[in-house]
């Protein structure tokens, strides 16, 4: 119970990774025994993380949980990062049609009004966890993204460098240096798959510079 209690106190603190304390299955009991939705969500969160990239059924399950909780809660701003995740996974498990439907709710409710001034749940567990800037912005540049990624997976690689292009737009304007680096890492691809290479170097060495900046060395790899 005592283990319980510090991974749920470490769920709050600003910037932690909780992957370096916490097992898989920690956080599910984390999850299932939360006190409150607030504890649950978050939960949810470190839990999408952990099956983003390797294994795209449990990694929607979870980004259905938190969207649930979301709407439960009335957080708008965390419903439409929700609806981002799953649609990331449907792009994966290669569902574009459903993808395409949950983009289309986020981009609506993103565009309502009064949402920008929202006491919002985390939205991203990465650094920097609690983002101070506008966060209607925040989660319209992450719809942007999301809908790059779909326009790429489905051979629209024209649509895909304009999307990319309004995430990596919007990100830079609200100073939100991680959803920058990866619209940079993204778009450096659109361009070189259409041999504007000079363009797409100096995309991937700003997604390079960034990652370090931002310590987010997920995809580094992959810039």
């Amino acid at each position: 119970m005592k283990a319980l209690l510090k991974i749920i106190l470490l769920l709050f603190l600003p910037g932690f990774s909780i992957a370096q304390i916490a097992t898989i299955d920690s956080l599910k009991n984390v999850f299932t025994n939360a006190g409150n939705d607030s504890v649950s969500y978050r939960a949810c969160k470190f839990i999408y993380d952990y099956y983003e990239e390797t294994n795209r059924d449990s990694a929607f399950l979870y980004a259905e949980k938190a969207l649930i909780l979301a709407q439960k809660n009335k957080k708008k701003l965390a419903e439409i990062h929700s609806l981002n995740n799953k649609a990331y996974q449907l792009i994966g498990l290669g569902r574009y049609a459903e993808s395409l439907q949950y983009l289309l709710e986020a981009f609506r409710k993103v565009e309502a009004p009064g949402i920008e001034n929202e006491k919002t749940w985390i939205l991203f567990s990465s650094n920097p966890s609690f983002f101070t800037g506008n966060n209607k912005l925040l989660m319209l540049a992450y719809t942007h993204h999301i809908f790059g990624i779909l326009m790429w997976q489905t051979d629209n690689n024209e649509q895909s460098i304009v999307h990319f292009g309004q995430a990596r737009k919007i990100s830079s304007g609200i100073g939100h240096e991680i959803r920058q680096m990866m619209a940079d890492m993204n778009l450096g691809r659109g361009y070189a798959t259409i041999n504007q290479l000079d363009t797409a170097l100096q995309l991937e060495k700003e997604a390079e510079q960034l990652a370090f900046k931002t310590n987010f060395k997920k995809y580094l790899g992959q810039v």
